[in-house]
């Protein structure tokens, strides 16, 4: 014969498993409510391979769909990736050519700088050029009259000794003055070897005892402005027979 549990009996007991079900969710609650103000627990959600799914024990994987969200967030994360470092490159390689653009423009500019400088002491030194090279025939007119005076004239004609004596104190005074600026003779002899950068050919001829190529005449002084031929010297040349 099976006994029967009275009314009274039964709803006792579903009572004390109800207070016992509350006072554990009620101390679940406050002892959560404590570790999250301490910070021992984080309240980070979880990650979509820790969740576990209703109707799921902690053995079985998770649905399909949640793999798949998770496998696409991946794949954004690695294209994002990329696409950074793609970025980081580009950026890399155009700081590079600024760089490269900005070190070539200051080598122009400083090439610039000095080909302005060295002109403009050109400019200075050589500005007297056109000037001394018109002085020049001034001063071949004094020496041929200087040179055309013989010695032994002079003794006797006191006249022509003054006037001889003024036109080499001019003579001697436009060199100074010349000389002053930077214009200076360089010596030509007979027999030295031809320079075509220092000498002028203005004809040549068959001299005996004369090797070919050597000066066997002088008929102007060559003149030099600082380091450049103001005038070259006009010479006569020896040839072969």
């Amino acid at each position: 014969m099976i006994s029967r549990v009275p009314h009274a009996t039964r709803s006792l007991t579903k009572s004390a498993c109800t207070f016992t079900q509350s006072t554990r969710r009620s101390f679940l609650t406050a002892s959560c409510s404590r570790n999250l103000s301490k910070g021992t627990i984080s309240p980070r959600p979880p990650l979509p391979h820790q969740i576990r799914w209703l109707g799921t024990t902690p053995g079985d994987k998770a649905p399909s769909g949640a793999s798949e969200t998770s496998t696409k967030e991946e794949s954004a994360e690695s294209e994002a990736i990329k696409t950074l470092k793609a970025d980081a490159l580009e950026k890399d390689k155009k700081l590079k050519e600024a760089q490269a653009n900005y070190m070539r423009a200051l080598a122009e500019c400083e090439n610039i700088r000095q080909r302005m400088q060295r002109e403009v002491s050109n400019a200075q030194s050589y500005s007297v050029q056109k000037f001394a090279k018109d002085m020049l025939n001034i001063a071949d007119v004094l020496q041929l009259a200087v040179s055309s005076v013989k010695p032994e004239s002079l003794t006797n004609n006191e006249e022509l000794k003054q006037l001889y004596t003024g036109l080499d104190l001019t003579r001697k005074e436009l060199n100074s003055t010349l000389g002053r600026n930077g214009v200076t003779q360089f010596e030509v002899k007979v027999g030295q070897d031809f320079d075509p950068n220092l000498h002028q050919a203005m004809y040549e001829a068959s001299i005996p005892d004369s090797k070919p190529g050597t000066i066997v005449t002088v008929n102007k002084t060559g003149y030099m402005l600082k380091d450049r031929v103001l005038r070259a010297a006009e010479v006569g040349v020896a040839k072969a027979a």
